[in-house]
């Protein structure tokens, strides 16, 4: 049995009186914010991964996946109070330079919540679709 025009307009959104052209852009509107999306979960998947190693799932998993930032600073921590001496020079040296490395990341995620964020939403907002609220 073949749908008549009056089912095809159901089915495609017309019969609310939406133009065929309103649907496309929405469609493209849509496609466009969950691209953008995907971008900004990218940008924060890389921070993440950067910082922590999101990989693990047993306990033999660290042996198998490297360790990262956080991993890096802790040890370091148990070095410096395993000594009952002050910190070696050495141990300052590792620290300013995982510090660094930890502040390029803190930086990258400042840089998707306070500009990238509120762009998307400024585009999803035209769409009449929710915005991401950073808490």
């Amino acid at each position: 049995m073949r749908r008549g025009a009056s089912a095809c307009r159901k089915s495609c959104s017309l019969a609310s009186g939406a133009s065929p052209r309103a649907i496309v852009t929405s469609r493209v509107g849509k496609a466009l914010a969950a691209s953008l999306a995907r971008a900004i979960a990218g940008e924060l998947t890389a921070v993440e991964e950067a910082v922590y190693q999101t990989k693990n799932r047993s306990s033999q998993d660290p042996l198998n996946f490297p360790i990262r930032l956080n991993n890096k600073i802790a040890a370091l921590g148990g070095v410096v109070a395993s000594a009952d001496a002050k910190p070696t020079d050495q141990s300052y040296t590792v620290f300013d330079q995982l510090s660094a490395a930890l502040q390029r990341q803190l930086d990258r995620l400042g840089t998707v919540v306070k500009d990238r964020i509120p762009a998307f939403n400024t585009a999803v907002a035209a769409l009449g679709l929710p915005a991401v609220i950073v808490r």
